[in-house]
């Protein structure tokens, strides 16, 4: 029990590093995805495309929370939990 309470502290650990990790990595394409169609929607002088730019935008903004919360969720899951690999039969036959 010591030996699993231990190993699964670790395994953890090591999950939130990886997810804070991605979590930064995230932040900082959205954050350079976000300047960039910013920039594309203050250059638009058509109606219809600030409209698509601004859609773009918003749907930017949407998938970025999303994989946020997948990464948080992902996160507090973290965990090592006994399951079975496979299932059948071992025969020992005296040679």
């Amino acid at each position: 029990y010591n030996m699993w309470k231990s190993a699964r502290e670790e395994h953890k650990k090591e999950i939130q590093e990886i997810s804070k990790f991605r979590q930064e990595s995230l932040s900082v394409s959205h954050h350079a995805r976000i300047a960039l169609l910013k920039e594309q929607f203050e250059q638009a002088s058509d109606m219809n495309i600030k409209r698509m730019r601004q859609s773009q935008i918003d749907s930017a903004m949407v998938d970025y929370s999303g994989r946020l919360q997948e990464l948080d969720i992902a996160s507090e899951r973290a965990d090592i939990i006994q399951s079975p690999v496979a299932f059948g039969l071992i025969k020992i036959e005296n040679g």
